[in-house]
């Protein structure tokens, strides 16, 4: 599909054509018409790579042609980044989208074309009445009284009179053969005029509709009896005597003149009102106001509304295949705006025969580019009654028979997960044909492990011994010698691990996830909450984990999640415990013995990846993300323990697409690990028996010499239990150290005598090298971090001097200035953040420079000459490479293109030309240029300073069909008379033709 640009005069100026390798190309369209406003809108985005994107602004215009209608739009959006243009676009004069027109008051009957020229303005400069059935006479009783109480658009008060005309519109673009706007016609049709009834097409589901819902409403506008009156209080409800009968010959609604009120008795015998008596009056009542011009106006509304809410509203959604959207149908047509179609589900309502109605297309939503995005929205369903014979609804059942999808399944007697290697599990193959809830028999079964054919039966037995860490069944159901059903399961084998080392936790317990793969169409969410027992009943969260010692999950197709824990599958979060450890030994000299570890901080983040076997690297989240189908959600959970160390642990759930309804997956078995942990203090004398009281959740003060015990108690989750000590002895302040400092020696020897955090300050002259290779600098500082010396830091804050010697430092956060000068030139030197900047003056020569640098801007060099003005400007950074200067000529090389003072933008020559110049090459365009009889086209002139030395010839890149492409355009060059003229030769009459020459002076 070729898009047709043009300028303000609505001239054509270039195309966008994705079948062409050197033109502008565009992707993301979407066409979308509308039946209730007449029009359409269009949007598209083009990549700024080729530099005819500049020919797109928000005074250009779009047009193509679809199915021999032309369409024309204006552009009235534009957003654009570096790399690219999204356009937004409206099939209508700026005037009918822009202009408003004020209230308007009437008294008198008019018709539809008077209301259309004067309440909503329109002129036949702007839009002509084209097709109209209503009356011309403005005195017709079937024209209605209108006035407008507000301000509103001119396509809003044209809708306005067409809803009280009861009419539908449509607005049709016409082009002349050059391009240029020929007229704008407003179209009007009685109700469902637009479009036609194709009784040709029928869509079916399972060939060309994917899927039909229906939703049955009896809400509180149900009724079926009701008295009308007019708004006006003009016309006598009373008098009024009307009979309405069905298509069967049935009375369906009726009222008595001297009635006040009007029945609809088949739906009272449907819908009865709930009374005691059956004698009662057993109707629904409801009364309604209109705006009438007769009588017959006031039974003829009552008569609508009782269609509408006599009996239960039942709407449709029918979503339609993305091919059936432009393809031809029936009578090799494509589906227009306002067609009438029948669409049929044989297995929807089967009490019934199927479901078949009627429906009209009310959107289009089209891509050129992208057919996937293709949409129909359809309204005015009606349900039809089976007509056809039994034998055509038997061939047609097995046309949709043949199209129906089959559902696959894998039911398990003993879940997918073994542990130690013991249990047995028996897997049985199960296909469902469409939406059917009973079993499909298939005509043969085949089951591979891991790939491996195992056997060609319905059902098979898996045993723990079989499974080697983890193993994938897959079997695969045949039908008439076709594959209608896969499905695959990974079973598990899971063994318990060996005992860690003390005071580190044990391997996390196996846990189960109910797998519950979504409908087809819906969207599945997995849900997360927290709590502190295996029921989720105490502490229950679905977002804060702190403190949480258990985490439960479920999946479903609601985003919000519940808050019932009975709905969640609760697992612990840290597998089974590990040993406590051991007491630490009574620490001397002030130096107290390592207590055994116990948990300390649980920290429980999220993160989002597509990769299910590598954990991400990127931000964690305390907050659960969205997740798209497909992907991967990762729990990362940090254990920090009493001794200030961490462990990290991961675990990973997949967000699984849309497929078939499937069983819930068997829930894995929880591993036993710490359910609670409690921690408690006190101080005693004893350093060997623990206290019997006292203990408290804060750390108490103890005397030096003293002992602090620290009790944990490890709740385990089969509800056992067990008690740890640890004890400190509170030590002595030490003895001074040599220089009076304690902890500090100063000595040109390394001390012989070391424990961590010991201070040395080296106080030789001399460099040396320790026996390990440590190097120690003359004068420095150093502390024993236990293994070796290290360099000893001093951090400080604002600090003030006069002179700086740094041989090897960083400098984090702040400002570096530097401010120099000397010979009548000053300058200074900054450093802040990322920005570098270097700017100097020279008093002598009253000039300047500016250098500057900036990781995220680029560079830029600047000189300015004060005695002139003059200023040379250099800059590079993303967006390209730029020079110019204050006297006149530039250049700028971007990933666009290159742009000098030389260049042309384009400009328009003669009717059907325009020409552009970049650097030392010229492109010369013609579009749709034509002459009603044989011979050359005379095209225009281009400047000299533009014109080749020599003349140049290219070949037509478009012509009409059945003419050859041997016609050429031409420019003749400076050593030709006519210099810079462009002319198309021999060119056959009433044929257009499409050129682009480019050449280099």
């Amino acid at each position: 599909m070729q898009l047709n640009i043009h300028d303000s005069t609505l001239k054509r100026i270039g195309f966008i054509n994705n079948d062409l390798p050197d033109a502008l190309h565009y992707f993301n369209d979407n066409w979308h018409r509308y039946l209730a406003e007449g029009t359409s809108t269009f949007d598209f985005s083009v990549n700024k790579v080729n530099p005819d994107y500049t020919l797109l602004t928000l005074q250009s215009y779009i047009s193509f042609s679809y199915d021999d209608e032309d369409y024309l739009f204006n552009i009235i959006n534009i957003q654009q980044d570096h790399y690219s243009m999204q356009l937004q676009c409206e099939n209508l004069n700026l005037e009918l989208i822009s202009e408003d027109v004020e209230p308007y008051n009437n008294n008198l009957r008019h018709s539809i074309v008077w209301y259309l020229k004067n309440a909503a303005k329109i002129t036949d400069n702007v839009v002509e009445i084209g097709n109209n059935p209503f009356s011309t006479i403005d005195e017709d009783t079937s024209n209605p009284i209108l006035s407008f109480d507000s301000t509103e658009t001119k396509l809003a008060r044209i809708i306005s009179i067409c809803n009280s005309f009861k009419a539908e519109f449509q607005f049709k673009t016409n082009l002349k053969d050059d391009g240029t706007l020929q007229n704008i016609t407003l179209d009007l049709y009685q109700t469902g005029g637009v479009g036609q009834l194709r009784k040709d097409v029928t869509l079916y589901y399972g060939k060309n509709i994917d899927g039909i819902t229906s939703t049955g409403d009896r809400t509180s506008t149900f009724f079926n009896s009701t008295t009308v009156t007019d708004s006006n209080n003009k016309y006598n409800w009373l008098s009024i005597e009307g009979k309405y009968y069905n298509s069967d010959g049935q009375l369906e609604f009726y009222k008595d003149a001297g009635s006040n009120t009007a029945y609809a008795p088949l739906s009272r015998d449907m819908f009865p009102s709930q009374i005691l008596s059956t004698s009662s009056d057993q109707y629904t009542n409801k009364n309604i106001q209109t705006s009438a011009s007769s009588n017959d106006d006031l039974w003829d509304y009552a008569v609508s509304q009782f269609k509408l809410y006599a009996y239960p509203q039942m709407t449709y959604e029918v979503v339609v295949s993305v091919n059936a959207v432009t393809s031809a149908l029936g009578n090799d047509k494509k589906l227009n705006i306002g067609d009438t179609i029948i669409v049929q589900d044989s297995t929807f309502d089967k009490s019934d025969g199927g479901l078949i109605l009627s429906a009209r297309v009310s959107e289009q939503e089209i891509s050129f580019t992208n057919p996937l995005n293709n949409k129909i929205t359809f309204t005015n369903f009606v349900k039809l009654k089976s007509e056809i014979s039994a034998d055509l609804y038997g061939r047609m059942k097995d046309l949709v028979d043949q199209n129906t999808p089959y559902k696959a399944e894998v039911e398990t007697t003993n879940g997918l997960q073994f542990k130690n290697g013991k249990g047995s599990t028996t897997l049985t193959a199960r296909i469902y044909f469409g939406s059917d809830s009973t079993e499909t028999k298939a005509d043969s079964y085949e089951w591979r492990k891991d790939g491996t054919l195992v056997a060609n039966v319905q059902e098979i037995t898996v045993d723990a011994s079989e499974i080697d860490g983890k193993a994938v069944y897959a079997y695969k159901a045949t039908v008439n010698e076709k594959v209608v059903g896969t499905a695959s399961v990974t079973i598990t084998n899971v063994n318990d691990g060996e005992r860690g080392p003390q005071g580190l936790k044990g391997d996390p317990g196996a846990t189960g996830i109910p797998g519950q793969p979504g409908a087809d169409g819906k969207t599945s969410y997995l849900h997360i909450a927290y709590a502190t027992n295996s029921t989720g009943t105490a502490g229950f969260d679905v977002s804060n984990a702190t403190g949480k010692t258990y985490i439960g999950q479920y999946t479903d197709f609601t985003s919000a999640d519940s808050t019932d824990p009975s709905k969640y599958t609760w697992s612990l979060i840290k597998g089974d415990k590990g040993d406590k450890g051991d007491p630490g030994n009574n620490g001397t000299n002030g130096i107290a013995g390592n207590d055994g570890k116990g948990i300390k901080a649980t920290a429980i983040t999220y993160q989002a990846s597509t990769n299910g076997t590598t954990a991400p690297t990127g931000t964690w989240s305390a907050s659960v993300p969205t997740v798209a189908k497909g992907s991967f959600l990762w729990t990362r959970t940090i254990w920090t323990y009493t001794d200030n160390t961490t462990e990290t642990g991961y675990a990973v759930a997949y967000m699984g697409t849309n497929g078939n309804n499937g069983n819930d997956g068997i829930a894995g078995k929880d591993g036993t690990g710490i359910k609670n942990t409690t921690i408690t203090y006190a101080g005693s004398t004893s350093g060997t028996t623990a206290p019997t009281s006292g203990w408290t959740s804060t750390v108490p003060t103890v005397a030096a010499g003293s002992y602090l015990w620290t009790k944990t108690v490890w709740a385990y989750t089969d509800n056992t239990s067990e008690t740890g000590y640890s004890v400190g002895k509170m030590g002595n302040t030490g003895p001074a150290g040599s220089d009076g400092n304690p902890g500090k020696v100063v000595s040109d020897t390394e001390p012989t005598t070391k424990f961590k955090g010991l201070t040395w300050k080296y106080s030789g002259v001399v460099d040396m090298t320790l026996g390990d290779g440590t190097k120690i600098l003359a004068g420095t500082e150093y502390y024993w971090n236990g293994t070796v010396w290290a360099l000893y830091e001093i951090n400080a804050h604002n600090i003030n001097g006069d002179n700086l010697s740094v041989t090897n430092g960083t400098f984090k956060d702040g400002k570096i200035e530097s401010i120099w000068g000397g010979n009548g030139v000053n300058g200074t030197t900054t450093i802040e953040g990322s920005h570098l900047q270097i700017y100097s003056s020279d008093s002598t020569t009253n000039t300047e420079n500016t250098i500057a640098l900036d990781n995220l801007q680029g560079y830029a060099q600047v000189y300015t000459d004060h005695n002139t003005g003059r200023t040379i400007t250099v800059q590079a950074s993303f967006q390209g490479f730029f020079v110019s200067d204050s006297t006149g000529p530039y250049v700028s090389v971007t990933p666009t293109g290159i742009v000098n003072s030389v260049d042309v933008s384009w400009t328009t020559i003669g009717s059907y030309a325009a020409y552009r110049r970049d650097g030392r090459v010229v492109t010369i365009r013609v579009v749709g240029a034509k002459r009603s009889t044989t011979g050359d086209i005379y095209i225009g002139t281009i400047p000299l300073k533009h014109c080749p030395a020599a003349s140049v010839m290219g070949s037509a890149l478009a012509w009409s069909a059945g003419v050859a492409n041997d016609k050429h355009i031409q420019i003749n060059g400076l050593n030709q008379s006519n210099s810079g003229t462009v002319t198309i030769l021999s060119a056959v009459a009433n044929q257009e033709y499409t050129f682009q020459l480019t050449y280099q002076i």
